[in-house]
């Protein structure tokens, strides 16, 4: 069993997991008039946890956009944030009540040892 197994197990009582739609960033498509769409794989349901963002990964951010909600999440795959030299965008979580947030980093990378991922997601207007 992993650490983060045993520690999310402790952690249940007080921070459930929740259940979410994740879809992992695919590139874009340029259309003729070079204006871009962004690609994402079809959504696979993920379990999570989600915590307010802290004071140091708020400040990662400052300046970019005052107004914006900011979350961490923990998730059990290998997340990725928007990327401008991989020319990559950032994956998108949907959670149960139906907001969604955009990877924009990756807090914590433990995914290839522990099988997890913590990032830092910003609030998407709805569309």
């Amino acid at each position: 069993m992993s650490l983060h197994a045993i520690a999310a197990a402790a952690l249940a009582g007080i921070n459930p997991p929740q259940t979410a739609r994740w879809q992992s960033a695919q590139g874009y498509q340029t259309a003729a008039d070079g204006s871009r769409t962004p690609l994402y794989a079809p959504p696979v349901t993920v379990s999570l946890t989600q915590q307010p963002a802290t004071p140091s990964e708020l400040a990662a951010r400052a300046g970019l956009d005052q107004t914006s909600q900011y979350r961490s999440f923990t998730l059990p795959v290998a997340a990725r944030a928007a990327s401008r030299p991989d020319q990559g965008g950032g994956d998108l979580l949907t959670l149960a009540d139906g907001s969604l947030w955009l990877v924009v980093a990756v807090l914590e990378d433990w995914f290839p040892q522990s099988g997890w991922v913590r990032v830092l997601a910003e609030r998407q207007m709805p569309s």
